[in-house]
């Protein structure tokens, strides 16, 4: 095989996978499946739940905390040919999120399965939800990209996106199972760790964590939640608290959290809960500071603090 990309021959990829080698359901306890590491030019196998054996300290592990989202939709026309749409990604409004909490209608880039069967017109089909019968309909508007922009709209203009394909979609699971979505797969297709709607495929790899091992992770040194806090606000902006020392000791001695918050995570919740989202960061770098320079541990400078009559504290 040579290296150069413009000679790579599809058939040197083709091997040969067995359907009873395919596991169709994952195990009963996540963390239980087996593990490959490749150690000193060594390959080995391990169980799943050693992984924090072989992270090392300093180590940064980046979750992808997408939640799958059921978007699979299944329309019959009348003449019985049966339509399957794929939902993509949100093409109007663009925002994921925003698109969920949309209500009447919507517009996402959509595969289509059965495509020659759906030249034009539009699909309907009826929604329950919580024992109203609502109308979906599809109505193809042309390309988008690699799919099709496809609009959705229903009749019961109190429901968002998100509720209608919680009553009606599919949640994705690979083909490669050769098998139909089940209920199960509700709670065994999301990682532990899942958040926020987005995903119409789960990031696999992650299927095998439990909290049991997130915990065993962020016990290590530098592969904790602070470290993973901190590129997240200052690489890519985002509204997070990283609560090391001077945070923690600082936002008790101001009174900024109440004496229950005892853990970095019960500290960085309630500070997030009352900061206004957009000085979190510029808040996070002033409560360092303070920390470092003038609230400090074993000698905090009170009589030159220049919040020392708010401070309970304060000496």
């Amino acid at each position: 095989m040579t290296a150069d990309p413009k000679h790579i021959h599809i058939a040197d990829y083709i091997y040969d996978l067995p359907d009873e080698r395919i596991a169709k359901y994952p195990k009963a306890v996540r963390d239980e499946s087996k593990l490959l590491h490749y150690r000193d030019g060594k390959v080995g196998e391990d169980v799943f739940h050693h992984l924090p054996d072989y992270v090392p300290a300093g180590a940064l592990m980046v979750m992808n905390n997408t939640k799958v989202i059921r978007a699979r939709l299944h329309f019959n026309k009348a003449t019985g040919a049966l339509i399957e749409v794929f939902c993509l990604e949100p093409h109007t409004p663009a925002d994921y999120q925003v698109s969920f909490a949309t209500r009447g209608s919507v517009t996402w880039t959509c595969l289509i399965g059965n495509l020659k069967k759906w030249k034009e017109g539009v699909l309907e089909r009826p929604v329950d939800v919580e024992g109203r019968t609502v109308m979906l309909r599809a109505e193809r508007l042309g390309v988008s990209g690699t799919g099709y922009e496809v609009r959705f709209s229903w009749t019961d203009p109190s429901l968002t996106f998100s509720e209608v394909l919680e009553a009606i979609g599919e949640l994705p699971i690979p083909p490669y199972l050769n098998r139909e979505t089940e209920a199960s797969d509700l709670q065994t297709y999301q990682t532990v760790y899942s958040k926020i709607k987005g995903s119409v495929a789960a990031p696999t790899a992650g299927l095998h964590f439990t909290s049991r091992v997130l915990e065993a992770l962020t016990a290590r040194p530098g592969v904790g939640r602070k470290t993973a806090n901190v590129v997240l606000s200052v690489a890519f902006g985002q509204p997070r608290m990283p609560v090391d020392t001077h945070v923690f000791r600082v936002s008790h001695r101001i009174g900024l959290v109440p004496p229950r918050c005892t853990t970095p995570l019960s500290v960085e919740q309630e500070l997030i809960k009352h900061l206004p989202t957009d000085i979190v960061p510029l808040a996070h770098h002033w409560l360092i500071l303070h920390g470092r320079y003038v609230c400090k541990s074993l000698s905090p400078q009170c009589s030159t603090c220049p919040i020392s009559t708010f401070c309970k504290h304060a000496l």
